[in-house]
């Protein structure tokens, strides 16, 4: 079943009126009143975008497709009632839109569904294979007259592994040409990317023991003929280092980018790596280690012009729905040219936290990044309820909207004492005064983590700190509009 809404031009006005200009905004959409949704994979597509969006519908799970121009206008929105789409699964070739999926109902089925640039459903394709028992489809991508998904596959007979499996679709004859399921057991999400000199690259993890301590990172490289040229496999990964994607990103000198990010940004953060053309390591570069918590990459693009951005999110572990969605551009040679969260919780989206899980640049050099935003809503009983909600953040090549810039990581300047902000009497006793009045929110935390102070300041520069046990703090406070943020320890007598 396939629920179809168009929207007219008349919900222009829900975004913007004014189309004459470049937009870049924000912009928040329900698209499926109350049930969590949020857009998981973005593609550049006719003078816009198009977003693959996953829905948690009542009683299972959806997926759906939603495709905007570039002032960000939805024009339009597919809801795919019984086809669940996994990650990094939309793809386009001349203008078709490439959508992968497998069946709710049966998920041995791999589902291939091939879109008109109006959202009309031109093709389902059923590929499956006689011994598969069931397909989660991670990444798919165009590699020459072939459409290539790359899936988690179980074999019948034996349900406590999954395997590594490429489904060949050949594009020209619609027809299923090779299936390879290789002898790699225990595997965990997928990515490709197609080299300049015509190859194909293939980025997993697999666990080799069944253990937590088991992990690899594994890339494979294929030519045309479906032969296997190298393998790059990294050991020794615990189950906190394994990310939600294993994305990676091939740049015109042949050099591949990974993002290599740790399961758990509460307890450690990502690293973004570069390897040449044959896997061998040429440079890393780390994302900062924040004081109390950390950076979590989800997927990783190039530009036009060869630069790498990244997207993901941000954790402070040391206050509640402190997840924000984080976007950095870095140089091909490692040099990270400016990095930035959005979604502060005292900042200028009002939101409970956000993530952001692909980015694209368009003909333009703007960004668009998408993900989901949790919100709050009252309920018919009053009672306070979350939900998910789809989220874009539409923004110029450095990473910032119309009226603001989110919050500017380049520098690591919340890791530092600002010059203009200095705690005293340190160590304190009763009273801990700061440098200049502040105006937002100061929290103050034990070294283990425990909230013991909260206050929203206004223009003052002192507070009470007597009732505090001795020991060591760390003081964070958060400007009104989000765009000051200033983290310290101190002591207490």
């Amino acid at each position: 079943m396939m629920t179809r809404i168009i929207l007219s031009f008349i919900l222009a006005s829900f975004f913007l009126s004014d189309v004459s200009a470049q937009v870049y905004e924000e912009i928040v959409i329900d698209l499926s009143e109350r049930d969590r949704d949020y857009g998981t994979v973005i593609q550049p597509y006719l003078n816009g975008y198009i977003i693959g969006t996953r829905d948690d519908c009542p009683s299972r799970r959806c997926s759906g497709l939603a495709r905007f121009n570039k002032e960000n206008e939805l024009l339009w929105y597919l809801k795919r009632d019984s086809v669940v789409q996994q990650r990094e699964t939309l793809v386009i070739l001349d203008s078709a839109i490439y959508y992968t999926g497998f069946n709710e109902f049966d998920p041995s089925f791999h589902v291939l569904e091939l879109f008109d640039h109006s959202g009309y459903l031109d093709t389902t394709f059923i590929l499956s294979e006689s011994n598969i028992d069931g397909v989660t489809i991670s990444a798919s991508t165009i590699f020459g007259s072939y459409h290539i998904s790359g899936s988690i596959v179980e074999l019948k007979g034996d349900t406590m592994q999954s395997y590594a499996g490429m489904f060949w679709f050949n594009v020209m004859t619609q027809e299923l040409d090779t299936v390879i399921i290789t002898d790699i057991a225990n595997i965990d999400v997928w990515d490709f990317r197609v080299t300049p000199d015509t190859s194909l690259l293939v980025s997993f993890y697999y666990n080799v023991l069944g253990g937590t301590n088991d992990w690899h990172r594994r890339i494979e490289k294929y030519n045309r003929e479906k032969e296997l040229v190298w393998v790059w496999d990294k050991g020794g990964l615990d189950s906190r280092d394994i990310g939600n994607r294993s994305s990676l990103e091939v740049l015109d000198s042949g050099d591949i980018i990974i993002e290599h990010t740790h399961g758990n940004p509460i307890s450690s953060s990502a690293s973004i790596w570069c390897l040449d053309s044959d896997g061998e390591k040429k440079w890393q570069y780390d994302m900062a280690d924040v004081l109390t918590g950390g950076e979590f990459v989800y997927n990783v693009r190039k530009t036009e012009s060869n630069d790498i951005i990244a997207c993901g999110t941000r954790e402070d572990v040391l206050a509640t729905d402190t997840r924000s969605g984080l976007v950095c551009k870095i140089s091909s040679e490692g040099e990270l040219l400016w990095k930035r969260t959005y979604a502060d919780t005292l900042g200028p989206f009002d939101l409970v936290g956000g993530e952001l899980l692909d980015i694209v640049e368009l003909e333009d050099g703007s960004l668009v990044a998408t993900g989901f935003k949790n919100t709050r809503y009252t309920d018919a009983d009053g009672d306070t309820q979350r939900d998910r909600d789809l989220w874009i953040l539409h923004m110029d090549e450095n990473g910032c909207l119309d009226d603001r810039c989110g919050v500017d990581l380049t520098s690591s300047k919340e890791l530092e004492p600002s010059p203009s902000i200095m705690l005293y009497p340190d160590p304190a006793s009763d009273i801990l005064c700061t440098s200049i009045p502040l105006t937002g929110r100061v929290s103050i935390y034990s070294m283990q983590g425990e909230l013991v102070y909260e206050q929203d300041l206004q223009y003052e520069d002192c507070v009470d700190v007597s009732q505090m046990v001795p020991g060591t703090y760390v003081l964070r406070y958060v400007s009104k509009v989000g765009r000051d943020v200033f983290t310290d320890k101190f002591v207490k007598l």
